[in-house]
C-alpha cells in the first residue's frame, strides 16, 4: 500500500516538474522575445527619423542658397556703383582737363576789345565802374588790364595773356561778362578804340589764379 501511494507520489512529482520546466522555458522564450521586439523597435527608430533629418538639411541648405544669392545681388549692386562713381570721377576729370587745356593752351582763344561806353552804365559784372579807367588794383598782383570771359573762368581769376600784339604779355583780372568760350574780350579805352584794335586769334594764356 505504502509503495502505491509512493509511486503516485512519485508522478505528480515528476508531472509537477515537468509543468514548472515548460512554464520556465516559456517565460524564457517570452522574455528573449520581448527583447528582440525592443532591439527591433530601437533599430526600427532611425529610420523613422532620417526623413525628418533630411527635410532639415534641405531646409538648411535652402537657406544657404538664399543668403548666398543675397549676398551676390549685393557684391553686383557695390561693382554697379563703383563702376558709376568711377565713371562719374572720370568724367569729372575729363572735363577738367579739358577746361585746363582750353584756358593754357594756345590756339583756343581770340581776343576782342570793348569800351566802357558800349553799355550805358559803364560798370562790369562785378560792379567795378569803369568809366575812367582800364585797369584794376588786385591785393595780389597789384595793376593789371580788365577783361571779360565766359563762365568758364570764374570771375576775379588772374590770367596771362601771352604774345599780344598791342604790348606783348599782358597780365589781366576776370571781371566782366558777356562773351562765349574761347574768347577774351580786353577793356581798352573807349569803343572806337576797340574798333581799331580789331581782333587777335590763336592767343595762348595762362592761369595764374582761378577765383579769389
Amino acid at each position: 500500500m505504502n509503495k502505491k501511494i509512493l509511486k503516485v507520489g512519485f508522478r505528480y512529482l515528476i508531472i509537477v516538474l515537468i509543468l514548472c520546466g515548460i512554464a520556465i522555458a516559456s517565460f524564457i522564450v517570452l522574455n528573449n522575445t520581448i527583447k528582440k521586439e525592443k532591439e527591433e523597435i530601437k533599430q526600427e527608430e532611425p529610420i523613422v527619423e532620417q526623413p525628418k533629418q533630411e527635410e532639415n538639411t534641405q531646409k538648411t541648405e535652402k537657406t544657404v542658397e538664399k543668403k548666398q544669392k543675397i549676398n551676390n545681388k549685393k557684391q553686383k549692386t557695390v561693382k554697379k556703383t563703383t563702376k558709376s562713381n568711377n565713371k562719374s570721377k572720370n568724367t569729372v576729370k575729363k572735363s577738367t582737363t579739358s577746361v585746363q587745356k582750353s584756358q593754357n593752351t594756345s590756339g583756343t582763344y581770340k581776343i576782342t576789345h570793348y569800351g566802357w561806353d558800349c553799355c550805358k552804365s559803364g560798370v562790369t559784372a562785378t560792379g567795378y565802374n569803369v568809366k575812367n579807367t582800364i585797369y584794376y588794383n588786385d591785393k595780389q598782383y597789384g595793376k593789371v588790364r580788365i577783361v571779360a570771359m565766359s563762365k568758364a573762368m570764374p570771375l576775379y581769376s588772374i590770367i596771362k595773356i601771352k604774345n599780344y600784339k598791342f604790348g606783348g604779355d599782358i597780365i589781366a583780372i576776370v571781371i566782366d561778362r558777356g562773351v562765349g568760350n574761347g574768347v577774351i574780350d580786353l577793356l581798352v579805352e573807349n569803343e572806337r578804340t576797340a574798333s581799331k584794335y580789331g581782333i587777335q586769334r590763336n592767343v595762348s594764356i595762362e592761369v595764374l589764379r582761378k577765383g579769389k
